[in-house]
């Protein structure tokens, strides 16, 4: 994987802004990430069902994990081979609560295997039942029913007596009352005796409600996880689980101890997508565990590691030329090396610096249309707009005092150039000052005459009615003490008022150079109400 190319894609519609979601199709796999996968699936294979393994997928926020859980799923589900030896269950740890992870797992297997029904699963989870249970009293069944029997002799001898009666009056008279017998006193009588008998029967069992409180611990889980995968066809059973590390300290140990008190159960393999360095802290915060022995608790837990490393230059350099080149919007060369220099090597960083500094772009787009903004101020030099972004978003304290300070960039340049001994304090006391210096080296050329259009992507309206302000600031700059006179010497008393606004504020600057344009200039021959 080290040193491997961008892999080619097929291209893609222009899009407004890239979303944030995992690849979830193998033709999403900019990165090669199908690797990882093909090695994912040969340890699982080979794993023992019979003996519970944990293996870690670690790598940095950003760099990839859920994309190729995705793409492992994928893999398995369109493979009918490999769907007999092994089946698929994802499962996301961030969105549950202190606990409940392993209440999740059963949930989402139950779903998968239909083992119970949704209530079911459910009840047993996280409600205490109530189940009605019959006692039978062996003891005095006997005794009941033959008191009952006893009772019934009169009865019986009455109904004996009737049948006789209407044999006889028919035999010797030819009169038939059996019929009439039989329904207005034998039948009667006979249903007072079931009612007899059923009511001594009902008497001699007692019921009862039995209380079954809901899952709790470790050996009820692993009972009800057994049963719940006991439908399982497939050889092993992977269930990945993910975002652990971007839990609560106390949820992500809890989270371990739940999963090492499920390992007993055979046939199941767990797969773990997390950053471990983020989880070894996690340990550590819980006060349960030293620097050092938290890693060793990692070591011990995970049998099996496979690390996803930072992206190397090229590969980053690549990826980021195929997201902008995704987005409708052409920008300079120069945003890539921006990005190059900012050193996050994390595909997800690039996209969601690409939409802030997309954003950033509309916003000077539609203000340079509208008039506020010369046209092409900023637009036409988006290397410098995406340094800004950066700036903002990674080192917010320098950017604040560069918002103040609209010629910070200049005074860091010439501590660079050896002009100067000290680095401007905001960099030198910045807690990532090494960082913001390398990216401020690496980013030398990349340049703006007046940062103030990036910094807060309008101009003072002065500005703005000035129509050659960037060729005025040049020349202003390069000392043309004569083009700067001529162009005063043709303005009304309003165009000379906007001009000296923005010759005040570029003299105000503490640089050397501005300091040479004082020694140059005498400001009040281009006053306004001054012949020049």
């Amino acid at each position: 994987m080290k040193g491997a190319r961008l892999l080619e894609q097929p291209k893609s519609p222009k899009v407004s802004f890239l979303t944030d979601e995992p690849i979830a199709e193998p033709s999403q796999d900019r990165l090669g990430h199908g690797l990882y996968v093909d090695q994912l699936l040969a340890l699982i294979l080979a794993a023992d069902p019979d003996h519970p393994v944990n293996i870690g997928l670690f790598g940095k926020w950003g760099s990839g994990k859920t994309g190729i859980l995705n793409l492992l799923a994928k893999r398995i589900a369109n493979d009918s081979s490999l769907r007999q030896k092994t089946d698929f269950a994802y499962v996301d740890a961030w969105r549950f609560s202190k606990g409940s992870l392993r209440q999740e797992i059963l949930i989402e297997l139950n779903r998968k295997f239909r083992r119970f029904s949704p209530e079911e699963i459910q009840d047993r989870l996280y409600y205490v039942r109530e189940e009605k249970t019959e006692i039978v009293t062996d003891r005095t069944c006997l005794r009941r029913l033959a008191d009952v029997l006893t009772r019934s002799v009169p009865y019986v001898s009455v109904l004996l007596v009737a049948l006789i009666l209407g044999i006889a009056l028919k035999a010797w008279f030819g009169i038939d009352l059996l019929a009439s017998l039989v329904l207005f006193f034998v039948v009667p009588l006979f249903l007072l005796m079931i009612d007899r008998l059923s009511t001594a029967t009902a008497a001699v069992r007692l019921s009862q409600k039995r209380i079954i409180p809901q899952a709790s611990s470790p050996h009820e889980f692993q009972d009800l996880l057994a049963e719940t995968i006991s439908r399982l066809k497939s050889e092993r059973l992977l269930i990945a689980i993910d975002n652990l590390d971007r839990c609560d300290s106390e949820v992500a140990v809890e989270i371990l101890g739940h999963i090492k008190s499920m390992m007993e159960i055979p046939k199941c393999i767990y797969l773990f997508a997390c950053d471990n360095e983020a989880l070894e802290k996690h340990l550590e915060n819980t006060k349960r565990f030293e620097e050092g022995d938290a890693r060793e608790f990692l070591r011990k837990f995970f049998q099996i590691s496979i690390p996803v490393p930072p992206l190397i230059d090229q590969e980053f350099a690549d990826y980021v030329d195929d997201a902008a080149a995704r987005l409708d919007i052409e920008f300079d060369r120069t945003v890539k090396e921006v990005l190059v220099a900012a050193a996050w090597r994390n595909p997800r960083r690039v996209k969601q610096f690409l939409n802030r500094l997309v954003v950033a772009y509309r916003i000077a787009e539609a203000r340079e249309t509208k008039g506020i903004l010369h046209k092409g101020t900023v637009t036409s030099n988006t290397g410098f707009l995406a340094k800004i972004v950066v700036l903002q978003d990674e080192w917010p304290d320098f950017f604040k005092e560069f918002e103040k300070n609209e010629d910070l960039l200049s005074e860091v340049e010439r501590c660079f150039m050896g002009e100067v001994q000290q680095l401007p304090k905001t960099v030198a006391e910045d807690h990532r000052s090494s960082e913001l210096q390398t990216f401020l080296r690496a980013t030398r050329i990349v340049m703006a005459e007046d940062p103030g259009p990036f910094l807060r992507l309008t101009q003072e309206s002065y500005e703005s009615s000035i129509s050659d302000l960037s060729t005025f600031r040049y020349r202003l700059l390069s000392g043309e003490v004569d083009y700067v006179k001529d162009r005063f010497r043709h303005l009304d008393e309003t165009g000379r008022t906007a001009y000296f606004r923005e010759l005040l504020k570029i003299v105000d600057r503490t640089s050397k150079q501005a300091r040479e344009i004082r020694a140059t200039f005498q400001l009040s021959e281009c006053a306004p109400g001054s012949s020049v």
